[in-house]
């Protein structure tokens, strides 16, 4: 098999009795539990939602966030359209950080939320729905042209990782090449650098699903797993490799 340490992941956490499984089917109901209430398409709300959430999971905890999605979707007003528009930028930063889910880059996000309305608008009328130009057109298209600062609908202050969480987050078969997720990849030698682009990291991911038959949230999130605090939380910064049953990683031959 190409990608055999993929497999030694599992081993790994398997041996210590870690349930790598229970997130997985949390992320799959919640999809399936979105999806089936958006029968016939996604509105605007729900991807004004979406893209919001992503921007809020911009290199921080995920858990904050989970734990005040309530809260959070009373800030935004049920992310209504007139709601968002008639609400001043600043307050959204305020309460935001009130709850302590914001982020470096949340007040740059929150200024630029109209515009970025603006751009779904505009995919909408290009395409007919937003959901038509994400599902008929090629997946790297679409996050190019969304991520990409040359992009026919570039989203402001989403790069490809959060352009990528938003997809994820829409049902969309893609994974998020955060840091954890390109030092992971380039560690197991998956790419010849540590960290692997962004690019690379989506393919190579695509590559995994591929050959072991599993969905890239399957993917994503045994990766994430394996690095986030809170979670496995042994492919760290500083990994606990004595734990891993990983047998070819960089990060021994002088890799990061």
């Amino acid at each position: 098999m190409r990608y055999e340490s993929f497999q030694q992941l599992i081993d790994t956490m398997d041996s210590v009795g870690y349930d790598y499984k229970k997130e997985i089917l949390e992320i799959e109901k919640k999809k399936q539990a979105f999806l089936s209430e958006s029968v016939g398409g996604l509105g605007l709300t729900e991807h004004i939602r979406t893209m919001v959430y992503a921007q809020l999971s911009n290199n921080r905890p995920w858990e904050p966030i989970v734990a005040n999605i309530d809260k959070i979707d009373e800030i935004f007003g049920g992310f209504d359209l007139d709601f968002i528009n008639n609400t001043e930028p600043h307050i959204f930063v305020e309460e935001i950080r009130k709850i302590r889910c914001g982020n470096r880059q949340i007040k740059r996000q929150m200024f630029c939320l109209r515009d970025n309305i603006k751009t779904l608008q505009r995919i909408a009328l290009d395409h007919g729905s937003i959901d038509n130009y994400y599902h008929n057109e090629n997946l790297g298209v679409v996050i190019k042209n969304l991520s990409d600062s040359s992009g026919k609908y570039k989203l402001k202050y989403l790069g490809v990782p959060l352009v990528c969480e938003y997809l994820k987050g829409l049902g969309i078969e893609v994974v998020k090449p955060d840091t954890l997720l390109c030092r992971i990849l380039g560690r197991l030698g998956y790419s010849s650098k540590i960290p692997a682009s962004h690019w690379e990291a989506i393919e190579i991911c695509r590559q995994i699903g591929d050959e072991y038959h599993i969905s890239q949230t399957m993917v994503d999130t045994v990766l994430w797993q394996y690095c986030a605090a809170g979670k496995f939380e042994v492919c760290v910064a500083k990994p606990k490799c004595e734990l891993c049953k990983v047998t070819c990683c960089k990060y021994n031959k002088g890799g990061l």
